[in-house]
């Protein structure tokens, strides 16, 4: 019996070291060697895809659970991950992460909390810079660390940032919205004049000539640019924006609809499509109703100027006329970005909020004029008969 244990402890000897000598030429450093790598660099390949993995069993068994589960599987696969590459050495990440949690609670929303976490987080870094430097390319927990310093400086910011006053005045929220309106529309700007130069240099461009012998390129041209910089009214920006759409409107729907016998009418069921067109979300049905506010408005001043004497005369002074270039432009460029708020925000809830922080100045402005134009209009253009007997 004795003779016979001792044999079967000798055979799960020998298998044990069969296994160890088998896992050695299975390891990492042996593996990253026959590579031409080092071991650290292979790790950190291999932490890379294991995202993937990851990534799928989060979706498929994990997505729309409970929070507290999803926080679980983030938190434990990423310090298994942290481990797996940095060993004990992931405390240094711990710490700072504890650390930086007992200054926000203890020191709260102040300016103090973020020069302190300022200071802390990149002299940590520093530190552990400095330490563990070497004349080569090396990957350590300070990889790493870069990244986590400066989410925790901009934590502290944030934070800080939360607790300001979300009020500031009324006329830096306009002044907020006209520029922030002003440079929303640049990102469809650009992708129209890159598009169409790419038309041109390709021939698309080419649209026959001008009377002077002059080739012209703008067959593909969305924009007119000089004419979107400079014109101060808004049916000038309807005409330099996105031509093409528009073009397509008036030919296919707004024209269709002269039937009704009605220009407004007619209008307003044609920016009720591009509405729609563009999807369903509200924001773009109050962007669109905004536009169709904001043009019959602008048509009733322009008429009003034009037919009233006094106006006409005061319109026509030189040098009041940069005055009135720039009241018009901010006029136009703010009510441009109130418009594109809900255009950008989709859901009503979102744009609401905006609306509401500056208490709904575009529609109270537009509509109060629609209002009040046609009774000044009458109080200040004469009848025809009238002005017969004053010429």
């Amino acid at each position: 019996m004795a003779s016979s244990a001792e044999g079967d402890e000798g055979t799960v000897v020998a298998l044990a070291g069969v296994l160890q000598s088998g896992f050695q030429e299975l390891s990492l450093n042996k593996l990253a060697t026959s590579l031409g790598a080092s071991e650290q660099a292979l790790r950190l390949i291999i932490s890379i895809f294991l995202g993937y993995p990851f990534a799928l069993f989060y979706r498929h068994y994990l997505f729309y659970k409970e929070t507290y589960l999803i926080h679980l599987f983030h938190t434990f696969t990423g310090l298994s991950i942290a481990y797996f590459n940095f060993g004990n050495q992931l405390y240094h990440s711990l710490l700072c992460i504890v650390l930086q949690f007992l200054i926000l609670r203890l020191m709260g929303r102040t300016i103090t909390a973020v020069l302190t976490t300022f200071c802390f987080q990149m002299a940590y870094l520093l530190a552990g810079y400095y330490y563990t430097a070497t004349g080569n390319y090396d990957i350590k927990w300070t990889m790493p660390h870069c990244v986590l310093t400066l989410k925790l400086i901009g934590l502290a910011v944030d934070y800080f940032d939360g607790g300001k006053d979300q009020n500031h005045p009324f006329w830096f929220r306009c002044m907020y919205m006209l520029i922030w309106g002003k440079f929303v529309l640049y990102k469809y700007v650009t992708c129209w004049l890159v598009t169409e130069g790419v038309c041109i240099l390709t021939g698309l461009g080419f649209n026959g000539f001008e009377e002077k012998g002059k080739a012209k390129w703008d067959a593909c041209a969305n924009m007119k640019v000089w004419l979107f910089e400079t014109n101060p009214r808004f049916t000038g920006t309807i005409a330099s924006f996105n031509i093409n759409t528009n073009a397509w409107v008036a030919r296919y729907i707004f024209k269709r609809l002269k039937f009704l016998g009605n220009k407004e009418l007619s209008q307003g069921l044609s920016l009720l499509f591009l509405a729609l067109w563009h999807g369903l979300h509200s924001g773009y049905l109050v962007c669109f109703q905004m536009e169709f506010l904001i043009v019959i408005v602008e048509r009733q001043a322009a008429r009003l100027i034009q037919e009233s004497p006094t106006l006409s005369k005061l319109a026509a002074i030189t040098v009041l006329q940069p005055f009135y270039y720039l009241v018009q432009q901010t006029i136009h460029w703010l009510f441009m970005g109130y418009s594109m708020t809900a255009f950008c925000l989709f859901t009503w809830d979102k744009w609401l909020k905006v609306y509401k922080s500056i208490y709904f100045l575009g529609h109270i402005f537009f509509l109060s004029l629609l209002f009040i134009l046609p009774y000044i209009h009458k109080a200040m253009v004469p009848r025809k008969e009238k002005l017969k007997k004053m010429e």
